[in-house]
């Protein structure tokens, strides 16, 4: 299986997800819940959002939409990269 070399993330990003990451911390704290529960409520594998929250991969457009509603955080603070 051939990997793919990841780019680093702008600090934006970095940004971007430790902004998601504390919304998510807050509310698996108050809600109890697992990333497996966070994959389900978002259609994404368990995986794909613990990468999100890590800041591993950049988060785009639709999966930050997808993390702002779940993880109640207002758009305008995570800048979410427009589509060129």
């Amino acid at each position: 299986m051939a990997t793919t070399e990841r780019r680093d993330l702008t600090e934006q990003e970095r940004r971007r997800a430790s902004i998601f990451k504390r919304a998510w911390l807050a509310k698996k704290k108050r809600e109890k819940l697992t990333q497996v529960d966070a994959g389900d409520a978002l259609s994404m594998t368990p995986s794909a959002f613990g990468q999100y929250m890590n800041g591993k991969v950049p988060i785009g457009l639709a999966a930050g939409l997808s993390l702002c509603a779940y993880l109640e955080v207002a758009v305008e603070d995570v800048r979410l990269p427009l589509p060129e």
